[in-house]
């Protein structure tokens, strides 16, 4: 089996692309996913997107009722994060009838580039090849100019040979029954990453975000009430950013530049002062993660 014998398919989520930062790339990641899928599917949570004009051949947007906000008595559509899943679930059920053997679930502010494009279809090939039923992705963060180590791996990558055993929820995959969360630490080793594109709100944008999705997500999947705070958020991204490490060496300079020339100067990730962690500090914990892993610590103290 060749890696071009593997068909991909990307699931996109889409809500409002004109406002909460959202503007500054989706065109650019959802043509760059194109060029590295071999479909994409484009569910829209909000019927602002009904008439979207799209000019790639392989990405085809979606209208489900199952998938679409619901609508209060005002007429407002109202967020809810488990129509995120929705899209997700329902894309893995629609990619194998129409002859696709993996669906990665995504997002409209991630991108892969010709390097991961590649080790990705080979890290597909050998989990078609190994009979796996899922895998995942390592994500890194791109802070304006600059893209880290990846920090994160996700359990989004799923064989569909297997799609009656597995669902996705809030942040996890579910193979017949057990929960497969994502993994923090320091990931360089991993086959590919994609990049999220990262900070690009200005604060206008962020409070927009935030009481539209944030507010909402996590009233209903954590049943907690938030509200926001410029300067709390602004020590959130602080601390967010903190944690991951700038990749110096890396390469792909024009497809970096691509993404960091719509970012606005009044941007978190621009006008916001934020230190960026060491590789080997965060070597040394991703270490220790998996020391906790080996023992079955982990789940005692969180992964962060």
């Amino acid at each position: 089996m060749n890696n071009s014998d593997v068909k991909i398919a990307s699931c996109i989520p889409i809500g409002a692309l004109d406002k909460y930062g959202y503007q500054y790339t989706w065109k650019e990641a959802l043509a760059n996913q194109a060029n590295t899928f071999d479909k994409v599917y484009l569910y829209t949570t909000t019927r602002d997107n009904i008439d979207l004009t799209l000019d790639f051949d392989n990405v085809e947007l979606i209208i489900d009722d199952g998938v679409l906000l619901d609508v209060d008595e005002n007429g407002n559509e109202t967020f809810s994060i488990y129509k995120i899943y929705n899209a997700y679930n329902l894309s893995l059920q629609k990619a194998r009838l129409d002859g696709f053997d993996f669906v990665l679930c995504s997002a409209i502010n991630s991108y892969i580039d010709d390097e991961n494009s590649k080790n990705m279809r080979e890290y597909f090939r050998i989990l078609k090849l190994n009979n796996e039923p899922f895998g995942y992705f390592a994500k890194a963060f791109q802070l304006y100019d600059k893209v880290c180590y990846p920090n994160s791996l996700l359990p989004f990558v799923v064989n569909l040979d297997f799609i009656n055993d597995i669902k996705l929820d809030v942040d996890v995959l579910e193979y017949k029954g057990k929960r497969h969360g994502w993994k923090g630490g320091l990931h360089t080793d991993f086959p590919f990453y994609m990049t999220d594109v990262f900070g690009v709100e200005t604060l206008t944008d962020f409070e927009g975000k935030f009481n539209w999705y944030i507010k909402s997500y996590m009233k209903e999947w954590q049943g907690k009430e938030v509200f926001f705070n410029s300067e709390d958020e602004i020590r959130k991204f602080q601390s967010k950013v903190g944690k991951v490490a700038i990749n110096y060496e890396y390469a792909q300079t024009d497809i970096v530049q691509l993404f960091s020339k719509n970012i606005p100067e009044d941007s978190f990730v621009r006008s916001i002062p934020f230190i960026t962690q060491s590789k080997y500090v965060l070597l040394v914990k991703s270490i220790v993660i998996k020391v906790l892993e080996f023992f079955g610590l982990m789940r005692f103290i969180g992964n962060k």
